[in-house]
């Protein structure tokens, strides 16, 4: 949960506004039959003092934490046009290829591999943040490379201008 107090708000950094999100939260809980584990969720403070923000999560039994932050293996606060940011990005991205042997896979099952697992991360990482160019031609290059050579580190010459 992301709380500020000054310009902007999420919700208010008070005691009552986080139990009655916290109240919602298991009445969608009750409703959808879904679980939320409270104690590895965390509540970041935007303008806040930490030991508000550490007041709070201990009366709501979580976690507190500060930006930048990790978030589903992106850091969310830091800034986005930085490579640094995306490092996580491309190395799973390299991690996904070492997995697969290119060489064993025809042109047409390399051509799929990429639509549909390589190209999935990158736009999930788009949808929230702006990608910088370097990264993008750096990820499609990746990319080229291994639809040709069956590699990710190889190169060959295209069969196609």
């Amino acid at each position: 949960m992301l709380l500020w107090s000054q310009k902007q708000k999420f919700i208010k950094a008070f005691l009552n506004s986080m139990l009655f999100v916290k109240r919602i939260l298991r009445w969608l809980l009750l409703g959808s039959g879904l679980r939320i584990s409270f104690y590895k969720s965390s509540v970041v403070g935007l303008y806040v003092g930490e030991a508000h923000i550490a007041f709070l999560a201990d009366a709501i039994h979580c976690k507190h934490d500060s930006l930048p932050f990790t978030y589903l293996g992106m850091s969310l606060g830091a800034n986005p046009k930085r490579t640094s940011t995306w490092k996580p990005v491309i190395t799973r991205f390299y991690n996904s290829l070492t997995l697969w042997k290119g060489e064993m896979l025809s042109m047409a099952g390399r051509i799929c591999l990429i639509k549909s697992v390589l190209n999935s991360p990158p736009l999930y990482y788009m949808s929230i943040l702006l990608m910088p160019k370097g990264v993008a031609r750096l990820l499609t290059s990746i990319q080229r490379r291994f639809l040709w050579a069956g590699v990710s580190k190889q190169r060959k010459i295209c069969k196609i201008q």
